[in-house]
């Protein structure tokens, strides 16, 4: 009678990265590249250091090795079986929109991303999957004139790409000039205006389309006031730049203890600060067991030194 097995086969890999770097000489080079390393700032990919190369490769050696273990009946597939599928579903539907077939396209997104579209769905707030009707009959309007109504209104908007095919944003905007702008895949940046118009000028002219709007006042549990979290409040007098009015301690949180799985929780842009203030947070964050910060927006930030100076640096989601 046949049996049941899960046979695994392993092959030892080496993971190559390659940078440009410009030194003086090569101890000079590899210095500058652990730096870059050490603060999280290697897989930038910018002019400066040009991310050339990041992939496993099989070492020299033959390591294949074979083994099987009986089982009663065979496992689901793990994460990252069901990962590879949902990047293969991602491809097909940029495939399947470059070819024009928007449903297929749709269709295609909704099984690469299963867990949001189950968000979305329970919260009621599925109607950014719909957004392939032809007909425009809502309101267009270039990106500063659309900035200028999400400092009063959160608001969902389709940005009109050649073809006529839709990428949905939902943004809003405070009087500091940063925005918040989340992508219909769950992708959340915080932004300043400038930057937002650098990105999509208004020569492009009225690009984008209000598809919902919803008054910022509607938003006041977000706010931060310092009796929800602490009564200790940071002195801000001295910063320069900051896109926000006040900031306090985050009690009893921490990044992932994992250098890499910390650093993936964090995303730009940075915010510089002096000394003063970063020591004032050392001391306070101390003694309330905590590594994170949260502004009056109610944006999570950790802090430490990045690109050789002491920074706030925000999270890409809460923890």
């Amino acid at each position: 009678m046949s049996k049941l097995f899960c046979v695994t086969y392993m092959i030892d890999y080496v993971h190559r990265v390659v940078i440009g770097v410009k030194a003086e000489n090569k101890q000079a080079a590899i210095i500058k590249t652990q730096d870059a390393f050490d603060d999280a700032v290697i897989w930038d990919d910018t002019e400066e250091m040009p991310l050339l190369f990041d992939d496993y490769e099989e070492i020299a050696s033959e390591t294949l090795r074979f083994d099987a273990e009986e089982v009663l009946k065979l496992p689901k597939p793990d994460l990252s079986v069901i990962d590879i599928k949902r990047k293969e579903c991602a491809f097909e539907a940029c495939r399947a929109l470059l070819r024009g077939e928007l449903d297929n396209a749709q269709e295609s997104a909704k099984n690469a991303l299963p867990d949001y579209l189950t968000r979305i769905k329970e919260t009621g707030d599925d109607s950014r999957w719909n957004q392939m009707d032809k007909q425009d009959t809502r309101v267009n309007l270039a990106t500063s004139e659309m900035l200028t109504l999400a400092i009063s209104h959160k608001l969902e908007v389709s940005l009109l790409l050649s073809g006529g095919l839709r990428s949905t944003h939902f943004i809003d905007c405070d009087s500091h000039g940063m925005c918040r702008d989340e992508g219909c895949d769950g992708a959340i940046r915080d932004i300043t205006v400038a930057d937002f118009l650098l990105d999509y000028p208004d020569e492009r002219g009225k690009i984008w389309r209000i598809d919902q709007m919803t008054p910022q006042e509607d938003k006041v549990s977000d706010q931060i006031e310092p009796t929800d979290k602490t009564r200790d409040e940071f002195d801000l007098c001295r910063e320069k730049g900051l896109p926000f009015g006040r900031l306090f301690p985050d009690p009893d949180k921490h990044l992932p203890a994992n250098f890499a799985d910390a650093v993936r929780c964090l995303t730009r842009p940075y915010y510089p600060i002096t000394d003063a203030l970063y020591e004032e947070i050392m001391v306070v964050t101390r003694g309330l067991n905590t590594d994170i910060v949260i502004n009056d927006r109610g944006k999570q930030m950790t802090f430490g030194n990045a690109d050789d100076i002491y920074q706030l640096m925000p999270l890409s989601k809460r923890i």
